[in-house]
């Protein structure tokens, strides 16, 4: 429950989504007992990092921006969070979760309102087993979060298109008229 709050309270608080990926991250990286744990987002064609707890310099280095493989398609066409053993994780991706010491890796796609918008991946270094409502919590997890993503994405196009709204008597941050 403790997670549950600190996310709730997180996204309902946020005024940029930076900050609110960093909290979900550490919440959910502790809960999951994960050596690391990313957020990717979409920029164009390709997933680029966006925030990240616990990678290591050569593996942000090298694998800051990446193409959706076949994996990364899966999991996105189906929705679904996926585990995936580093032992049989694709050719181009085996060496760095071999680098990282992941004995496997949680893909969660990132679902906005209409589309994927990125993934959530936690890098575990044990064997671990994962019940259907740890998957079901990931999944309800990283929707919120994509609908927190895409609202405040939402709202920095209308304040760079109109600084004045900003400043106006119906700040869009609150949602409730100033006093």
């Amino acid at each position: 429950l403790a997670v549950i709050n600190a996310l709730t309270t997180t996204i309902t608080r946020a005024q940029h989504h930076g900050p609110m990926m960093a909290t979900a991250l550490e919440e959910l990286k502790g809960l999951m007992r994960a050596k690391a744990a990313w957020f990717r987002l979409f920029e164009g064609e390709q997933l680029v990092l966006a925030q990240q707890i616990g990678l290591s310099q050569d593996f942000l280095r090298d694998r800051n921006a990446i193409e959706v493989d076949e994996t990364l398609a899966s999991v996105l066409r189906e929705g679904t969070p996926k585990v995936f053993k580093s032992s049989t994780a694709s050719e181009t991706m085996r060496p760095y979760l071999k680098g990282e010491r992941f004995h496997h890796l949680i893909i969660v796609p990132i679902l906005g309102k209409r589309s994927p918008i990125g993934t959530l991946k936690f890098g575990v270094k044990r064997r671990r087993s994962y019940t259907p409502d740890d998957m079901e919590f990931l999944a309800t997890t990283a929707y919120q979060l994509g609908l927190a993503v895409e609202n405040l994405r939402l709202v920095e196009q209308i304040l760079r298109r109109d600084p004045a709204a900003a400043g106006s008597r119906y700040p869009i941050q609150a949602g409730v008229p100033a006093a």
